[in-house]
């Protein structure tokens, strides 16, 4: 059984409120320093499955639907539900990314008929953006953050931009640590 991993980025309120500027980054806290943060739970954006500042992977065999879950939840960020499949969705730009590599422009198009067609918010499709190519995902993915803040940055397939040894650690930790940054910077 064939696993694909996909990879979710979040962004976290707090960055994006005029006036914060984020807790210096070190390597080493004080629980002071975390107790002071005030937070009573961690922060998320579908409660209680996906974080607001992260990454969250979604795995599964092929054909169990990873791709279609996450154009729902885009769908449902872009057009500010409340939830989503009944859970608590918490958005704050309404806006969501997605890096597909695995379906092209035209089974995307096709496939948004399902959350659009009968919408009463049009708008809400300019709030999803769609990247078919992840050569410099870091850089463009950072650039695009800079100038228009997401709720969510969907990376589906993950393993397809992976330019290491997906059976080397180390490298692929490698990679999950530029994407967690760029979750953590915006």
């Amino acid at each position: 059984m064939q696993t694909k991993n996909d990879v979710i980025l979040c962004g976290d309120e707090k960055k994006q409120k005029e006036g914060y500027s984020p807790p210096s980054i070190k390597k080493w806290k004080s629980a002071k320093e975390l107790f002071d943060l005030g937070l009573k739970e961690v922060p998320t954006l579908w409660s209680p499955y996906i974080i607001k500042t992260g990454l969250v992977g979604i795995t599964g065999p092929s054909e169990s639907n990873k791709s279609t879950f996450l154009r729902g939840l885009a769908a449902a960020i872009a057009m500010r539900r409340k939830a989503y499949l009944g859970y608590p969705l918490n958005v704050e730009h309404g806006r969501a990314l997605l890096v597909l590599t695995e379906d092209g422009m035209y089974q995307t198009a096709a496939n948004l008929r399902r959350y659009f067609e009968n919408s009463k918010d049009p708008d809400a499709m300019e709030q999803i953006m769609f990247m078919f190519d992840s050569e410099n995902l870091i850089n463009d993915l950072d650039e695009k953050l800079t100038h228009r803040p997401a709720d969510v940055i969907g990376i589906d397939t993950w393993s397809d931009g992976f330019g290491g040894n997906i059976n080397n650690i180390i490298e692929v930790r490698k990679s999950l640590n530029e994407l967690s940054a760029i979750a953590e910077k915006h």
